[in-house]
Order: C-alpha cells, then sequence, then structure tokens
C-alpha cells in the first residue's frame, strides 16, 4: 500500500470564528499524521440562507465521497444555542437536537455517526431574538473572550482525541 492509501483521513467543518483555528487544527492533525481537509464556511454576505446551507451540504458530501472518508471519520465544530455560552460538549453519533444545518448534513450524508464539538452561544439572560436569528447574529463584543476559551478548549480536546482516544477526551472535557 502507498502512502496515499494508508494516511488516515478527516474531514473538519467550522463555524466561521478563525482561520487561526482552521490552521491550528490542521496542523494539530497533521503532527498526529492526519491528512486533513479542513472546510471553512464563510459568512454568506447576502446569500438567501438556504443556499449557503444546501450548497455547504453538497461540499461536504462531495468531499466524503471523493476521498473516501467513512462518515465515522468525519469531525464537526459547531455552535449550541442549548449549551451555556463557552462550555463545550463533546458527542459521537447523536441527533442534530433542533440544530438546523447539522440536521441538512445529516440527511445528507444519510448518518449521524460522526463527531460534533458543539460550543455553546446561550446567553446568560434570555433574549427576546428570536432563535432562529439569534444563531446567526455575530457574537457580541463582550462574548469574544468566552467564546475564543471556548476555542482554546476545542483544539485541546482535539489533542487528546486523537493522542488518547474519543472516549478519553469526553471524560475530561464534557
Amino acid at each position: 500500500m502507498g502512502k496515499e492509501e494508508t494516511e488516515k483521513k478527516q474531514i473538519i467543518f467550522l463555524e466561521p470564528w478563525s482561520e487561526i483555528m482552521t490552521y491550528k487544527i490542521a496542523r494539530l492533525f497533521k503532527k498526529n499524521g492526519y491528512s486533513t481537509y479542513a472546510i471553512r464556511i464563510l459568512e454568506s454576505k447576502g446569500l438567501s440562507d438556504n443556499f449557503f446551507k444546501d450548497a455547504f451540504d453538497e461540499i461536504i458530501s462531495f468531499n466524503v465521497n471523493f476521498y473516501k472518508i467513512n462518515p465515522q471519520n468525519l469531525w464537526a465544530i459547531h455552535d449550541d444555542i442549548d449549551l451555556p455560552l463557552g462550555k463545550i460538549r463533546i458527542s459521537h453519533n447523536s441527533s442534530a437536537a433542533g440544530h438546523k444545518g447539522i440536521q441538512s448534513t445529516i440527511d445528507e450524508l444519510g448518518t449521524q455517526e460522526f463527531v460534533r464539538f458543539r460550543i455553546g452561544i446561550k446567553p446568560a439572560t434570555p433574549t427576546k431574538v428570536p432563535t432562529e436569528k439569534y444563531v446567526l447574529q455575530k457574537i457580541a463584543k463582550a462574548d469574544k473572550v468566552i467564546v475564543a476559551e471556548a476555542i482554546r478548549m476545542v483544539l485541546a480536546a482535539m489533542e487528546v482525541s486523537l493522542a488518547q482516544g474519543l472516549t478519553e477526551a469526553m471524560n475530561e472535557f464534557n
């Protein structure tokens, strides 16, 4: 078998938080012997939500099929309105729990058998903004430090997962 056939493969898909995070994840995976295909969602800049969502799901599906990646090797990093701001949670083979983007990905792949690193965005005080609008808003300036720390925790959790396994990362970070 050639090097290409024996490489471990992952796809990471990210919310539009940081190019630095994408770079750090790529470095982390390369260090651990993975070939990383990082797909970063860019802000839609006027595209309709449905167009953007559908295009993204097709990109994920295309890459999973093109690189012959088992969906179990797919890792998603995304926001979660049900978790308090800055809290992280790792899950595997779980439902979308109301997250429309994840549900769409599950539908496109035909499975929920992938790993999710969720970052909480639930505000400390209730808001009157409907959830579907709140999740699309930019991160408030005051919350950026909390979100940055959560991103650092996700990177640490990913490192533990790569080195010691997903169960160990879940035990340590959940």
